[in-house]
């Protein structure tokens, strides 16, 4: 059962975006919106009732490095808190960094992740241009010294629909 539910959200997904032969999508889908490049699949034996999403936000920087860390570390620390919330991760072999998620399949349709995507591309496309650092405020709320750096993460995560990230309910 939890094998169809992610294929008819795949098909669902592919539909709404426009893409063609959903089909060839079911191990793992991989397309990009706005410029970030996106890999869903589902979760497997170990979480079946799951589908794991994963967004690449770019290279981490050469130069501040161990700051633009400290900031997706402080960010992680903001989204936290739900089944599903997502968080930030280092890929050290392509040293990209990821936004990654889960998704629970029951609760899951192909226009809430796209509308989930389609926010964490715009968010990748911040990380691309600032890499979240402090000196660098955001369009959406400027850093000052009342809200600092950690204020701008809060409103990123504002940004992230939630619906797809919400535990099942039990009977």
């Amino acid at each position: 059962m939890s094998i169809q539910a992610y294929q008819s959200l795949i098909d669902q997904l592919c539909l709404h975006a426009g893409i063609e032969h959903p089909a060839s999508m079911y191990e793992e889908a991989e397309f990009a919106i706005n410029d970030a490049k996106f890999m869903l699949c589902h979760a497997g034996k170990r979480a079946p009732h799951m589908a794991m999403v994963y967004c690449a936000f770019g290279p981490l920087l050469t130069t501040q490095r161990e700051l633009a860390l400290q900031r997706l570390l402080e960010t992680n620390v903001v989204l936290f808190g739900t089944p599903g919330s997502p968080f930030f991760s280092y890929h050290p072999e392509s040293n990209e960094v990821l936004l990654n998620a889960s998704l629970f399949l029951a609760e899951a349709s192909g226009l809430r992740v796209l509308e989930m995507l389609t926010a964490f591309s715009v968010v990748a496309r911040e990380w691309r241009t600032t890499y979240f650092l402090e000196e660098n405020a955001t369009a959406r709320r400027p850093v000052t010294s009342s809200n600092g750096a950690v204020g701008a993460r809060r409103n990123f995560a504002r940004q992230f629909p939630t619906a797809v990230a919400t535990q099942p309910q039990s009977n």
